[in-house]
C-alpha cells in the first residue's frame, strides 16, 4: 500500500486513517503522522520512516493539535471597526476583504506609485514566500520586505560572492573534524544533530563556537564575545596561513586573491583578536590547527551570524576559511548539492521578475540604500524609515503575510509609529497578534495541517511532501490567498487554475505532479563532491573569489572586513545577546498551553558570579536596559553563560493579556532594547540584534 496516502485501518471500531505529512512549525521539516478519524485529526506524532527527522518531534511539533483546535485562533476574515488597536472589528465575507485589499492597495498605486505598496512577511513559510514576491511582481512593486537580511541571505550571498553555491555538509562521508558555530542542533535541529553524534561516535572530532557553552561533547569550545565572529574567522585564517596549514595545492589551483588576502589579514594577530572576541589566543591557534589538519571537516553556521552589521562580512570570512583549508567540495566536506530535485522554487519562471520594468526595479527600496545589488528584498526597518520619513519616497501601504513585525523587527517602537502611519494595512496570521491589531483587514491563514504542499527545509537539499488532514473552514493558504489577489489585480492570466495545478506546476522539474509525489513523498538533491574538478566554480573566474572583482565593482569590499560593536562602560557594563529557543519559534507559540508550562516567562540568563554580583537570585524580575530602552524578565542563573554576557530571550508578548492591552508587547520584548538607526550592515542594511553593551538590575515595582 501506498505509504504516503491515508492509510485506513481499524481502531477501537472506529473508521481511521494515517496520512504522512511535513511539520511547518519551523524550517526542520520534520516528518509527522497525522491520524483522522471521523474527518479530525486526533493525534500527531513522529514519523519514524522519515529519512531525516526519524520520528523525532520536538514540543512545538507535538503541540500542533493545541494550535489547530486553540480557540483564540482565526477563523473569518475581519475588517477593522475602530482606531487601530482598539479590537474593535466586525466579521466580514471573503469576497468583501479581498475586495478591501485591492481597493487599498491600488489606492496607494494610484497616488504615490506602484514602489508605495510593500509586500512583507516574516520568518520563512516555504512556497508560500514566493507566491508573495510573484503577487508583487504582478501588482508592479519592487518593493517585497522580509527577514532574508537577517536570516539565510548573509550566508547565501557570501556563499555565492565566494564560490557561487549554498555549500552544505556532505555527511554520507562523514567528516573527521565538525564545527559547530553560532549553532545549537541539539536544542534547534534534533534529526542533524543524530548525524552529527554518529559522526562523532565513529571518531569525528568537534569545535564549538558560540558564547553560550552549548555542548559538553565539544574537543574545544571557543565562547566569544557576541557580534566578534568575523574578527574570530579573520584571526584563524591568519593562523592557518601563518603556520602553514593551508592546503596549498587546492589554493593554487582554485582560487584567486591568495596574495591579497594575506595581506589583508596582517593586523588580525592572535593577541589583537584575543582583546577583539575574548577568546584565549592560544585557543584561536588550536582552532585553527584542529579545522585545518583534522581532515575532511565541514562547518555548520547558525543564525546567530547573521543578526548584525558584520553578518555578510563574517559568513564571507568563514567561507574562506573553507576554501584555505581544502574543506570544500570534497567528500566528507562543504560540499555542493543539485537543488532539491531542480523543483520550481524561487525560479524566475514562478516568481515573475520579468513582470516588473527595469525603471520600476530601480526604485527598489534596498537599490536606493545603496545595498548589494542581488540582494532582493528590503529589510524591514528600511520599510519602517521610508514610511516615517518619506524617503526615498512615500510608502502607504502594507500587505503582511504572517509576521509579528511588533516582536521581531530591529527598534520595535519605531515599526510601532511606522505601521500607525499607514494608509492602509493588511494582514494575514493564524492568531490575532500585537501587530494585526494595528491591521485595517486581517485574513485567517489556515495552518500546515489544512493544506497540501511541498515543503524544503532550508537546511537539508530535500523536498517533502505536506498533506491535508483536517478541514480549514474559511481559512485559507497564503499561497492561495495571493493566488485571488492576482485575479482580483486583473491578472487573471498569472493566477493559477487553483492550488493542484500549481503544485503540479511546482513539481515539473522533477517530472512528476502532486498526486505523484504522494506515492513518492521525497525528492533529494543530489551531493555533488569534485564538482569543481569538471566544471570549475560558479563564479566570474571559475574559482573560489577570496578577492571578488565583483564586489569591488559594485563598490564593496572585495575582501572581508570587521567593525567592532560599541564598547562596554560603567553604564552598560554586560554584553547582551539572545538564543533561540526550544519550545518557540520566534514569536509564535506564547497562547499553547503545553508550550507555555514548559517555559511561563521571559528569562534572562547570567552567569552565577554576575547574578550574585548584581544582588539576584533565580526567578527575581530584572530590569534589561540599553541605549534604546528597557524591559523586564526574570532571570536564570546558568553557568553556561560568560560572566560579561547577559543571554535574554526574544520574541516575547502575552496573548493572555488581551488585544485592548495590546498584547503587553513592549513588557519583555528584547526589540525595544535594539536600534535600528546604526550602525547597519552595509551589505544588506541589517540592524544590531546581537552584541550591544546593556545593564541587568533588579526591576523595582513603579519604575518608568
Amino acid at each position: 500500500m501506498d505509504p504516503f496516502q491515508p492509510l485506513p485501518s481499524k481502531i477501537d471500531g472506529r473508521q481511521t486513517a494515517v496520512i504522512k505529512s511535513t511539520c511547518r512549525l519551523c524550517y526542520n521539516g520534520c516528518g509527522v503522522l497525522v491520524r483522522v478519524e471521523k474527518g479530525r485529526p486526533i493525534s500527531v506524532t513522529g514519523d519514524p520512516e522519515h529519512p531525516l527527522s526519524k520520528g523525532a518531534l520536538c514540543p512545538r511539533g507535538r503541540s500542533a493539535l493545541e494550535l489547530l483546535n486553540h480557540p483564540d485562533r482565526l477563523r473569518y476574515p475581519l475588517k477593522r471597526s475602530g482606531p487601530r488597536g482598539s479590537g474593535r472589528w466586525e466579521r466580514i465575507t471573503w469576497d468583501v476583504a479581498l475586495d478591501e485589499i485591492v481597493r487599498g492597495l491600488n489606492r496607494a498605486r494610484d497616488r504615490h506609485g506602484p514602489q508605495s505598496v510593500v509586500f512583507m512577511r516574516g520568518g520563512s513559510k516555504g512556497t508560500s514566500d514566493d507566491h508573495l514576491s510573484r503577487l508583487a511582481n504582478i501588482f508592479g512593486t519592487p518593493n517585497v520586505s522580509t527577514t532574508s537580511s537577517i536570516c539565510y541571505s548573509p550566508c547565501s550571498l557570501a556563499s555565492k560572492h565566494t564560490y557561487g553555491f549554498m555549500a552544505y555538509p556532505d555527511m554520507a562521508h562523514p567528516p573527521c573534524c565538525i564545527v559547530l558555530w553560532g549553532f545549537n542542533p541539539r536544542k534547534t535541529h534534533p534529526s542533524m544533530y543524530r548525524e552529527l553524534s554518529q559522526a562523532m561516535a565513529a571518531g569525528a572530532r568537534l569545535l564549538s563556537i558560540d558564547p553560550y557553552a552549548t555542548d559538553e561533547k565539544a574537543d574545544l569550545q571557543l565562547r566569544p564575545r557576541p557580534g566578534s565572529d568575523g574578527a574570530l574567522a579573520l584571526g584563524l585564517a591568519r593562523i592557518i596561513i601563518e603556520e602553514g596549514l593551508e592546503d596549498q595545492s587546492f589554493i593554487r589551483k582554485w582560487t584567486v586573491g591568495f596574495r591579497r588576502l594575506c595581506n589583508h589579514l596582517e593586523p588580525y594577530t592572535p593577541d589583537r583578536v584575543q582583546s577583539l572576541t575574548w577568546v584565549p589566543a592560544d585557543d584561536i591557534r588550536r582552532a585553527a590547527r584542529l579545522y585545518a589538519t583534522v581532515r575532511p571537516g565541514c562547518i555548520l553556521w547558525g543564525n546567530a551570524l547573521e543578526s548584525g552589521p558584520n553578518n555578510y562580512q563574517s559568513c564571507r570570512a568563514i567561507c574562506i576559511l573553507r576554501a584555505l583549508t581544502g574543506n570544500l567540495g570534497i567528500p566528507g566536506s562543504d560540499i555542493r548539492w543539485s537543488d532539491r530535485g531542480e523543483l520550481n522554487r524561487r525560479s524566475s519562471k514562478f516568481v515573475r521578475p520579468d513582470l516588473l520594468p527595469e525603471s520600476m526595479s530601480r526604485l527598489r527600496l534596498g537599490v536606493k540604500a545603496g545595498l548589494l545589488p542581488d540582494f532582493a528584498y528590503a529589510p524591514h526597518n528600511l520599510v519602517a524609515k521610508a514610511i516615517l520619513n518619506d524617503d526615498p519616497y512615500p510608502v502607504r501601504a502594507i500587505y503582511l503575510q504572517g509576521g509579528n513585525l511588533l516582536c521581531t523587527s530591529a527598534d520595535a517602537p519605531m515599526m510601532a509609529d511606522a505601521l500607525g502611519k499607514l494608509d492602509f494595512f493588511a494582514a494575514t496570521d493564524h492568531f490575532m497578534t500585537p501587530t494585526t491589531a494595528l491591521a485595517d483587514i486581517v485574513l485567517p491563514a489556515a495552518f500546515y495541517l489544512e493544506h497540501d504542499s511541498v515543503e524544503q527545509p532550508w537546511h537539508w537539499p530535500a523536498a517533502f511532501i505536506q498533506q491535508r488532514a483536517a478541514h480549514p473552514g474559511e481559512c485559507r493558504g497564503e499561497g492561495e490567498i495571493c493566488n485571488d489577489l492576482s485575479r482580483r489585480f486583473g491578472r487573471s492570466e498569472l493566477a493559477f487554475e487553483n492550488m493542484d495545478r500549481f503544485l503540479d506546476f511546482y513539481l515539473e522539474p522533477a517530472g512528476m505532479t502532486f498526486d505523484e509525489f504522494r506515492g513518492k513523498g521525497v525528492v533529494y538533491g543530489d551531493g555533488q563532491p569534485h564538482a569543481h574538478e569538471s566544471a570549475g566554480f560558479p563564479t566570474p573566474s571559475g574559482k573560489v573569489e577570496l578577492y571578488s572583482d565583483k564586489l569591488a565593482e559594485w563598490g564593496f569590499d572585495p575582501l572581508p572586513t570587521y567593525q567592532a560593536p560599541p564598547p562596554t562602560d560603567n553604564d552598560f557594563p554586560l554584553v547582551l545577546t539572545s538564543r533561540k529557543s526550544a519550545v518557540f519559534y520566534h514569536s509564535c507559540g506564547r497562547q499553547v498551553r503545553s508550550l507555555r508550562r514548559a517555559h511561563p516567562d521571559p528569562i534572562v540568563r547570567l552567569h552565577p558570579d554576575t547574578a550574585r554580583s548584581l544582588g539576584l537570585a533565580n526567578g527575581d524580575l530584572t530590569k534589561i536596559t540599553t541605549a534604546s530602552g528597557f524591559i523586564c524578565q526574570k532571570v536564570v542563573a546558568d553557568q553556561r553563560v560568560d560572566p560579561r554576557v547577559a543571554v535574554a530571550d526574544h520574541g516575547w508578548w502575552f496573548p493572555e493579556k488581551g488585544e485592548t492591552a495590546g498584547f503587553e508587547w513592549k513588557q519583555a520584548n528584547f526589540n525595544m532594547l535594539t536600534d535600528a538607526s546604526g550602525p547597519l550592515s552595509r551589505e544588506l542594511g541589517s540592524a544590531s540584534l546581537r552584541g550591544m553593551p546593556c545593564r541587568v538590575e533588579a526591576y523595582r515595582e513603579g519604575e518608568s
